[in-house]
């Protein structure tokens, strides 16, 4: 299984030319992936980007070749960070992933694919590059409907599916890092006859990566489908 051929990137921006890939820099908002019928999925954040633009579109493979759908409608879901989306699908053979409808737990190996700083410009051409990236649950919290991740998901990734490892089921959607800042130490000095004080202090962060949990994902009613999306695709 190959799976880069499921995901795709979000564009959006100035279009220099919609037939070949020949786009503008720093266009590339995020990944996304196939739903059902004419429908995708992504990041709320990524559709928000790609919208604000003068032009937003899909890029896909044709004839060895980038080139662009138009997104026609769409749906950002902000209290969850989800964005629903459709394009024209005809002539695209689009592959189907299945989705996991139970939670993993920690330490379940995952991975994914998407397109993170996925635009290189190189001697005035464009090269559109897919990473994929691998790791394991570190924690699952159900509190934010979240998985928090072993790997950072670097700006371009937000909208890949998180795939399990061993059966390549989609078991949630990357959104990004979340940020854990502590102080883990504070030292305070006096200095001089006038006894200016100084405070020296010591922070530690950790990023992780981010993915909204599968399970959560597909009870989500849609305005723009009209009923949930385990409805929409059948599970």
């Amino acid at each position: 299984m190959n799976v880069g051929s499921y995901v795709f990137h979000v564009a959006g921006g100035k279009m220099v030319n919609k037939i070949t890939s020949r786009i503008s820099t720093k266009i590339i908002h995020g990944s996304c992936f196939y739903l059902k019928d004419s429908v995708f999925i992504t990041a709320g954040h990524v559709l928000k980007h790609a919208i604000a633009g003068q032009h937003r579109a899909v890029g896909f493979i044709e004839n060895g070749v980038y080139c662009y759908r138009d997104i026609l409608d769409y749906e950002v879901i902000e209290k969850y960070d989800l964005g629903i989306f459709k394009i024209d699908v005809s002539n695209l053979n689009l592959p189907q992933l299945k989705w996991a409808i139970k939670p993993k737990i920690m330490l379940n190996e995952v991975m994914t694919v998407g397109f993170p700083f996925g635009l290189i410009v190189k001697e005035d051409k464009n090269l559109i590059v897919t990473r994929a990236f691998l790791g394991y649950i570190m924690s699952r919290r159900d509190d934010i409907k979240r998985y928090e991740l072993s790997f950072n998901c670097p700006r371009g990734l937000s909208g890949a599916p998180l795939l399990d490892r061993n059966n390549k089921e989609i078991v949630g959607i990357i959104l990004g890092n979340s940020i854990v800042k502590i102080n883990v130490c504070k030292i305070q000095e006096r200095v001089g006859d006038g006894g200016t004080k100084i405070i020296h202090e010591q922070d530690e962060t950790v990023y992780f990566g981010e993915a909204l949990q599968s399970q959560f994902i597909t009870r989500i009613d849609s305005k723009l489908l009209g009923t949930t999306i385990e409805n929409f695709i059948g599970i």
